[in-house]
């Protein structure tokens, strides 16, 4: 009887440990948001690659207007046609399946 009790009370304890509101901010009106905040600990956001992917194009877009600028001719391509390939439709099939 009493292996049964402990096993309950610690299955008990397992589903409000998974059902919590204690690691996440429950959904709340942003009227609210910020009174809600201070209850809750500060969450750790992943970083994103916006600025990285941001910088790439960046120096892409420069070497293009620079290889229009110059009319550089060290490369078999023309400004026009990289512009002509950025403005194709490209088609996808539907059933793409990303997960392994």
């Amino acid at each position: 009887m009493k292996d049964s009790m402990e096993r309950r009370r610690q299955l008990l304890e397992e589903a409000r440990a998974i059902y919590s509101d204690q690691q996440t901010i429950p959904a709340v009106h942003p009227r609210y948001h910020a009174v809600y905040q201070e209850l809750y600990p500060k969450e750790e956001k992943m970083r994103g690659t916006f600025a990285f992917r941001a910088f790439i194009c960046f120096l892409l877009f420069t070497a293009f207007v620079a290889m229009d600028q110059r009319g550089n001719e060290k490369l078999p391509v023309s400004s026009d046609q990289i512009a002509a390939e950025i403005g194709a439709d490209i088609d996808l099939p539907l059933d793409m399946n990303f997960r392994n």
